[in-house]
C-alpha cells in the first residue's frame, strides 16, 4: 500500500512541478540569449519567480519520493507507474494552462495509461537483482514459515 502512496506522491509532485514551471516560465518570454549576460538574466528571472521556485520544490519532492519508491518496489513497476505523470501533465496542460491538446495527443495519453496498466498488472518479478524473490513481505514471511515447518517435519521423520 505504501508503494501506491509513493507512486501517487511522485506523479502528483512531478506534474505539479511541470505545470508550475511551465506557467512561471511562460510569463517571461522566450530564452534566446545564451551569452553570459543572457544567462545571468535567465537565472535572475528563474530565482525571482514564485511559481518556478515552487515547481523546483515539487521536483525535489519528486526526486526523494522516487528514491524511496525505488527502495521498496521493483524498478520494472515503479518507473512505468510514474509514467502516469504524462497523463496528469496533459490534463493539467489542457485545463489549467488552457493549452490546445489535439486528439492524437489524447490517443497517446490513452496508450500510456494502457501501458501502465499492463505493466503493473502483470504481477511481481520473479527475482530482484540481489537474488531474493520479489514477494511482498507478508507473503515472503508466510512462505518462509511454511518452508520451515516442512523442513522441521522432514527432519523429525528422518530420525
Amino acid at each position: 500500500m505504501m508503494q501506491w502512496g509513493l507512486i501517487l506522491l511522485t506523479v502528483c509532485c512531478s506534474s505539479s512541478g511541470d505545470i508550475l514551471c511551465a506557467r512561471g516560465m511562460s510569463k517571461g518570454g522566450e530564452l534566446s540569449d545564451f551569452g553570459p549576460s543572457g544567462i545571468v538574466r535567465a537565472i535572475r528571472y528563474i530565482i525571482t519567480r514564485r511559481l518556478v521556485i515552487l515547481g523546483g520544490l515539487c521536483y525535489a519532492t519528486t526526486f526523494f519520493s522516487l528514491l524511496t519508491l525505488l527502495s521498496i518496489a521493483p524498478l520494472s513497476i515503479a518507473v512505468p507507474a510514474t509514467a502516469l505523470g504524462f497523463v496528469v501533465d496533459t490534463i493539467g496542460a489542457r485545463f489549467l494552462l488552457r493549452e490546445r491538446v489535439p486528439w492524437k495527443r489524447w490517443a497517446g495519453v490513452l496508450c500510456v495509461t494502457a501501458g501502465v496498466i499492463l505493466t503493473v498488472k502483470t504481477g511481481p518479478a520473479t527475482n530482484l537483482p540481489n537474488g531474493k524473490p520479489a514477494l511482498p513481505a507478508s507473503r515472503a514471511a508466510t512462505v518462509s514459515s511454511v518452508s520451515g515447518l516442512h523442513l522441521g517435519h522432514a527432519a523429525k521423520t528422518r530420525h
